[in-house]
Parts: C-alpha cells; sequence; structure tokens
C-alpha cells in the first residue's frame, strides 16, 4: 500500500466528533452544576474542559483550571494531573508551547509519585504532539514510543492503535516512508482487531 493512499484527513470524521461533543456539552454541565465537591466533580471538570477545547476554547481553560484547584483542595492526584494535561491542550491549541509543557511537566511530575500508566501514556502522547508542533520530530518520537510503551502495559489496543498512527506520521513528516508505512498499517491492523467501522489513518492526536 503506497504512503501517499495512508495518509489520508477525514474532515466529515472530524465533523462528526464536534457535533458529538456540542450535542453531550449541556448534559455535562448539568450533571457538573449538580454534583458535590467531591472528586467525581474533579473528573467532571477535566470532561467539560476537554470537549470545550474542541468547540469554546476559552471556556475550557476555566473549567480545568477549576478541577485543578478542587483537586489540590481533595489531594486528588489523578484528578490533578488529568486537569493539568487538559490545561496543557489549551495551551497547544492556543499555540502557547512553553505554558503547555509547564503543565504537562507539572503533570508528570504527579504521574511519576503515583506511578501511573495511565497517566504516561495520555501525557506523554501531548509531550509529542507539543515536539511535532515545533518541529522536533525526535524528540517527539521520544515520547511517543514512551506513551507506546505505557499503552502496551495497559493493553489499551484503542491507545496502542493512535501511538502507531502518530509515530507512523512523525515518521512521514521525517520523509521516513518505510518505517511511516510501516507504523500506519500497524495502526490500521489495530483498528480492524477492535472492528471499528471507520478505520482512517489521521493527523497525529492529542490525549485527553
Amino acid at each position: 500500500m503506497k504512503i501517499t493512499t495512508l495518509i489520508v484527513f477525514l474532515t466529515l470524521a472530524c465533523m462528526a466528533s464536534a457535533q458529538e461533543t456540542v450535542k453531550n456539552i449541556d448534559s455535562l454541565l448539568t450533571v457538573l452544576n449538580q454534583t458535590a465537591p467531591d472528586t467525581t466533580k474533579v473528573v467532571l471538570y477535566q470532561k467539560v474542559a476537554a470537549h470545550y477545547n474542541v468547540t469554546a476554547l476559552d471556556s475550557s481553560k476555566v473549567f480545568s483550571m477549576e478541577g485543578i484547584q478542587l483537586a489540590k483542595k481533595l489531594n486528588f492526584q489523578k484528578g490533578e494531573w488529568l486537569n493539568l494535561s487538559t490545561l496543557g491542550n489549551y495551551y497547544e491549541r492556543k499555540t502557547l508551547y512553553d505554558s503547555a509543557m509547564v503543565r504537562y511537566n507539572q503533570a508528570l511530575q504527579i504521574i511519576k509519585k503515583t506511578n501511573s500508566d495511565k497517566g504516561r501514556a495520555i501525557v506523554y502522547n501531548n509531550i509529542g504532539m507539543v515536539d511535532i508542533r515545533k518541529g522536533d520530530y525526535q524528540k517527539a518520537l521520544d515520547a511517543l514510543f514512551i506513551a507506546l510503551r505505557a499503552e502496551e502495559k495497559l493493553n489499551n489496543r484503542t491507545g496502542i492503535a493512535q501511538a502507531y498512527n502518530n509515530i507512523g506520521v512523525v515518521h512521514y513528516y521525517m520523509q521516513d516512508y518505510n518505517k511511516a508505512t510501516a507504523y500506519l498499517l500497524k495502526a490500521l491492523e489495530e483498528q480492524k482487531k477492535l472492528g471499528l467501522s471507520l478505520i482512517h489513518i489521521s493527523e497525529p492526536t492529542r490525549r485527553t
């Protein structure tokens, strides 16, 4: 299969995702407003912030910061790094890469203390996204391979497929087309195993 055939950016898939986000945000906000200030509310702050990272970027910052503040008050470390990572997503989308890396590194400090493979998978993937935007492709690969190993430890097939996809696209940007093809085919194979009805290669994607 040719690399030009593999590299496909599906606008319709992105539009469908955005529409689903808009549809779900009202119910999330209703639940958030009715929830007591506990760990569940911290997670809801992160979910709302992640939705707004797609549809209303500046609102995302407000909710992720609320989540961080409540997580600290409750000493809920997972909730803190989740919201820090989402805040990093916000800054990355705003092209404020140094600010994004500050939040990702803060999240990593907590993740290392708690030895969270899920945290490593998410945050190292997102660090890789910043390196890609900056054109530092080798650093991006280093981060993405750490994310891949964490996904493998978790046996998260969806995350593994995403990691293969991201690594393949970075190799494509580096014009190493043999490696790009190999990793993109691995991504497609993982998606087939998952029984996905829409199998595709996408731009490198961040994690929320």
